[in-house]
């Protein structure tokens, strides 16, 4: 898990470094999805995703 976080990090670091106009885009109004496993919110985030005014993490 922790080889796994610090891959993410990495992409996320390269991404910044490749598009620095990113970090200037507002986030309004955020919304986490929380629960316990196999609550449904895997389910829940997907749905989410699928809104065309919605972005999501990878």
């Amino acid at each position: 898990m922790v080889v796994e976080a610090l891959h993410n990090r990495l992409l996320l670091r390269d991404n910044v470094n490749r598009h620095p106009q990113i970090t200037q885009i507002p986030i309004d109004k955020p919304v986490f999805v929380l629960g316990l496993p196999t609550s449904g919110t895997t389910f829940l985030h997907n749905l989410l995703v699928l809104h065309p005014q919605l972005k999501a993490l990878l």
